[in-house]
């Protein structure tokens, strides 16, 4: 097709760098995709939402059939699952795993997704990212987080969790019997609860 309009245009022919050219050989302008798409809905009859709509729209037809969140991830060329799940966590609210979160954001109770620290324990200064954590009716907060693991063990990130626990306790100001702690292990849609003591 490109060699047909080099010979049609001729040495009008402007041979662009970019990939997506105009017929003439040009930059296409990044108005014509655009223009593109919403000439096609109004054609079909579809609500016309911008391009950005298909990613996500991608990324619920993906969820919505049940596919891994870790897939998902990757798919949509995230760095981190995290970032996927702060991004579209309400895609995520409808499982079992994102009931609570739901229903602390619908009663504008506290949650944070990527909640930061830094803290001095065990003799020891630690940094870390908690996934999320949010408040529970009875005032008392969940963590969660992800992990991308194929095999679904629990004592290999009790360590972490208590960390976690202790920095949240610490951040809240609340005991840390108040905090429960969730691995939600990705590719196998599992939820592990880590109540305070347990695989110590």
């Amino acid at each position: 097709e490109q060699r047909k309009d080099k010979l049609k245009f001729g040495q009008h022919y402007q041979d662009a760098q970019e990939i997506i050219r105009d017929k003439d050989g040009s930059a296409m302008t990044t108005q014509r995709p655009y223009r593109w798409f919403g000439e096609f809905c109004l054609a079909n009859n579809l609500p016309a939402y911008g391009l950005h709509a298909l990613r996500h729209t991608h990324a619920s037809l993906l969820a919505s059939l049940g596919s891994n969140k870790v897939d998902v991830s990757t798919r949509l060329g995230h760095s981190k699952i995290s970032t996927t799940l702060n991004i579209y966590t309400h895609l995520f609210e409808e499982t079992e795993g994102g009931k609570g979160l739901k229903d602390a954001k619908e009663n504008n109770r506290f949650y944070r997704a990527e909640w930061a620290f830094k803290m001095f324990w065990d003799k020891t200064i630690w940094t870390g990212s908690i996934d999320l954590i949010y408040e529970n009716a009875d005032g008392t907060y969940t963590i969660v987080d992800y992990k991308s693991d194929n095999k679904v063990d629990e004592e290999k990130y009790a360590g972490q969790q208590n960390c976690y626990r202790t920095a949240a306790a610490k951040m809240l100001k609340v005991d840390e019997s108040k905090i429960e702690c969730k691995l939600w292990f990705m590719k196998s849609n599992t939820i592990i609860s880590l109540k305070p003591g347990d695989h110590q």
